[in-house]
């Protein structure tokens, strides 16, 4: 009995890992993804209804399905620890027409958690309700009861095969449940993600954050910690895997290339980032704060201003499989925003090709402005910069509408203050009485 039990885990845990999503037509395969999805319960999901026309052989959420928290100031957020609302934000989500519409033309719904629906903004490792939101979170996703996502004790990270032919494996990485400063997987993920990235009948691996992983040098980054990123770059090296990098949570999309990355991974590498569905920066109560956080934060490291997008948005990458020679396979990198199908906002190309490691390219590239600039004073040395294009490049108005909100709530504050002082003084005043 024992013996048969443990094959029925190694099955188990096998067709986990092998898990394939196929794909409409193998020579062009086609993959949408996004993020933050209903801020308020009553944000529309018509965008879902664009996606679907899209056809896409696989949908990928990358965090914030429905926001489990909530924020009654500006930036100050508090988790929701009333399990049935939790999941009537979900269900609000799932049951949502457009959305179900969609679901009806992919093949697979696959996703992972960012901090919004894993529960409380910029949390991690120490957040006390992680186990039972992780429960609801994946019924959302029909997650079979069996899953190890649903035992495992160092999150919820998953990996995917796109198409038969095995060509793209999508990875899933959990950036919430070990999080800490200088670490954001926990030894146990980063143990399975090189064995992910070790798989060499894979030409292309799209690996899918909830955090973006690139851009450290902004004023205040949340991305992948200095440790982490050199850490994925030496096991890049190692396996020699070809990556391509999808990552949501900051509310405007961009299009992104690692300056230095020939010297860091021995070919280009890129990364789409995509937010928000359904909400921009116009829709939600605090939209002037969105607005400056969007333009402060943003930085010319990474990218170039031509190169982000602020309204409502979701991502495509297209693989066009060239049979004669793989190295020329087309991979289109895009942005499309609502109501806007037929031309992507953002797009950028590249050849299978520049994914590839190259020796030649990793010992030629000279340094850059990311290895001159210490990791530590890199966001100084940027924002002050960015402060400067603040006030010269970019509409003033939105800027006066932030500030306006800063002071309408310095003043709130003080009145909740001097209402507190109040009654403090009165039953002092009472008990000397």
């Amino acid at each position: 009995m024992r013996y048969i039990l443990l094959i029925f885990l190694v099955i188990v845990s096998f067709s986990i890992a092998q898990q394939i999503i196929q794909s409409h037509n193998l020579k062009k395969q086609r993959i949408a993804f996004g993020s933050c999805n209903k801020f308020f319960r009553n944000h529309k999901s018509d965008i879902f209804y664009d996606i679907a026309k899209q056809n896409p052989d696989i949908w990928v959420w990358l965090g914030d399905v429905a926001y489990l928290d909530y924020m009654p100031l500006p930036a100050y957020w508090i988790p929701d620890t009333d399990f049935y609302q939790i999941k009537l934000k979900l269900d609000a989500t799932k049951n949502d027409p457009a959305y179900q519409e969609m679901l009806k033309k992919v093949n697979g719904e696959v996703g992972v958690w960012d901090d919004h629906d894993y529960g409380h903004n910029n949390s991690g490792m120490t957040f006390k309700y992680k186990e039972h939101i992780r429960q609801v979170w994946l019924d959302f996703f029909n997650e079979p009861q069996n899953s190890e996502r649903r035992t495992r004790d160092s999150g919820i990270y998953t990996s995917y095969y796109l198409g038969q032919q095995k060509k793209i494996k999508i990875i899933l990485t959990d950036v919430r449940w070990n999080r800490q400063s200088t670490d954001i997987l926990g030894e146990k993920q980063w143990i399975w993600l090189e064995q992910e990235l070790n798989d060499h009948k894979v030409e292309l691996f799209i690996l899918g954050t909830g955090s973006q992983f690139l851009p450290d040098d902004r004023f205040i980054p949340e991305t992948w910690d200095i440790k982490s990123k050199e850490r994925f770059y030496q096991i890049v090296n190692k396996t020699r895997a070809s990556v391509v990098i999808i990552s949501g949570d900051v509310h405007y999309a961009e299009l992104m290339e690692h300056p230095c990355s020939q010297k860091k991974v021995g070919y280009k590498l890129a990364e789409i980032t995509s937010s928000a569905l359904s909400f921009d920066f116009n829709s939600i109560q605090y939209g002037e704060f969105e607005a400056a956080n969007y333009f402060v934060l943003t930085t010319p490291t990474y990218n170039e201003e031509k190169d982000r997008f602020n309204g409502r948005n979701y991502g495509i990458i297209d693989v066009e499989w060239d049979e004669n020679n793989i190295g020329l396979t087309k991979i289109k990198l895009q942005v499309y925003t609502i109501g806007q199908i037929e031309k992507p906002v953002l797009e950028r190309t590249y050849k299978l090709e520049e994914f590839k490691y190259s020796a030649e390219r990793q010992q030629n590239q000279k340094s850059c402005v990311v290895d001159d600039v210490p990791a530590n004073d890199r966001w100084k040395t940027f924002a002050l910069n960015n402060l400067k294009r603040l006030f010269t490049e970019f509409n003033q108005k939105i800027v006066i509408g932030a500030l306006i909100k800063l002071v309408q709530l310095v003043l709130l504050l003080r009145f909740y203050w001097y209402l507190i002082y109040m009654v403090f003084f009165y039953q002092i005043k009472e008990k000397k009485d």
